[in-house]
């Protein structure tokens, strides 16, 4: 399993299937002046293209073995 499907102290922060529903893509949809934004402490935010594979791969399952169909 990969780390980031176990999650840390405040839960998981991706749902296979459901990027909607993942903290992960919430997070990176945060102003990055707010501290819950990722990346965190002033860092670039993510573009649009790099939120969009982050949905697509959540949507696939979030897998570590097989590759989203992106295209």
């Amino acid at each position: 399993m990969l780390p980031i499907l176990r999650g840390g102290e405040d839960g998981p922060v991706l749902d296979p299937w459901h990027p909607e529903k993942s903290e992960l893509i919430r997070r990176s949809r945060c102003p990055s002046t707010t501290t819950t934004s990722l990346p965190s402490g002033g860092k670039k935010a993510l573009t649009p293209a790099e939120i969009a594979l982050l949905k697509a791969w959540i949507g696939a399952g979030a897998s570590d073995k097989e590759p989203a169909d992106v295209a």
